[in-house]
């Protein structure tokens, strides 16, 4: 090694996984400093590409899969899967999974909120603030580029009212929360429809299903990191059905369903905004075919999109799904879940 130029080192270590880069901090002080350094953190996270889907297997048991050998192939072999077992120490319940971005995922049991780096093994138990029991919270995480700083915001709602009574802010860079007043009167959705509960990050911008309590109209409420405004996100007509937001290859989507009160069948359609903020750019992505509450549950949310066209899906009733938007055909993954979550493996450090 001695005879390679620095360039030619740094570029090796770059392209190496995360595992090995872990370990390659101690070998030297040198190269301690290089893997700290964040650019260097920023460039791994960039070359970073391979999905990896976090899936909660018990009360405090987690389980990391490889998107395309654990869920495509179905492969199963246990030198393919990290698990995790009380990962913060203590027992803790419940804890559920709420959102991730850039490699750390945000947890929360109760009213303790937690920022986890499973690769690293690294977590931080955020500070509490003014959120007490008789209030209830709907968290959103993700980066804003201008301050270069990943945040937390928590939407505060009195108990038993939808309305959004507070917003808190939490800094990673200042370790702290703050809080900022909400200009206008919005409701989170909740009703039975738990993934509502966490906001959906898309280029640094927040999503919620929410409503005006003033004429009950829903809409997606969304928060932007960078200038800290709510906005409105218009959607491509009035809402007849449930629906919920998530994110597909980069685009904001929403999920429509129904149930037939008849033949008991679940009838999905996935809309797609092509172009963000411009309302005539929502798009019908594709349809599950109608399927059967008592399997696959009423809601379902949308974890990650391969590039042939197969969508993984968790059900309400706790199945993993695999659909092919192609064939139409759907398969249900031997496995049963509690929560799920996808992310790349990083260095960021969430303390």
């Amino acid at each position: 090694m001695d005879s390679l130029s620095q360039d030619i080192i740094d570029d090796i270590l770059i392209r190496l996984p995360l595992k090995s880069l872990v370990r390659c901090k101690y070998v030297s002080k040198p190269w301690y400093r290089l893997i700290s350094d964040p650019r260097f953190v920023k460039l791994h996270l960039q070359l970073a590409k391979q999905p990896k889907i976090m899936i909660q297997t018990g009360a405090d048991s987690f389980s990391s899969l490889d998107f395309v050998d654990n869920v495509v192939n179905e492969k199963w072999e246990q030198d393919l899967i990290v698990n995790y077992y009380e990962p913060f120490g203590d027992k803790l319940y419940p804890i559920d999974i709420a959102c991730s971005w850039d490699g750390l995922i945000l947890m929360r049991s109760n009213e303790i909120t937690f920022l986890w780096n499973p690769a690293t093994r690294e977590y931080k138990k955020l500070p509490r603030h003014c959120f007490h029991g008789d209030y209830t919270a709907y968290l959103g995480f993700g980066y804003d580029e201008i301050s270069k700083d990943y945040k937390v915001v928590n939407l505060v709602c009195k108990r038993n009212q939808d309305c959004i009574h507070k917003v808190h802010i939490y800094s990673m860079q200042k370790k702290s929360w703050r809080r900022i007043k909400m200009t206008a009167e919005y409701g989170v959705m909740k009703v039975y429809f738990r993934y509502s509960e966490f906001g959906v990050s898309l280029n640094g911008i927040l999503h919620w299903k929410a409503y005006k309590p003033s004429s009950s109209v829903e809409t997606i409420l969304s928060f932007d990191l960078r200038d800290e405004k709510f906005r409105e996100v218009s959607f491509h007509g009035v809402m007849t059905r449930e629906w919920i937001v998530g994110v597909l290859k980069g685009s904001l989507c929403v999920l429509e369903f129904e149930l037939e009160p008849y033949t008991r069948l679940v009838e999905s359609v996935v809309w797609v905004m092509k172009d963000y903020g411009v309302n005539e750019s929502w798009n019908k992505l594709f349809c599950i075919e109608p399927h059967r509450y008592d399997i696959y549950g009423i809601d379902m949310k949308m974890l990650h999109t391969s590039n042939d066209g197969e969508v993984l899906l968790k059900t309400s009733n706790r199945n993993l799904v695999l659909y092919n938007i192609k064939d139409k055909k759907s398969k249900e993954l031997r496995l049963s879940v509690y929560g799920m979550e996808s992310y790349v493996e990083s260095l960021i450090s969430p303390k």
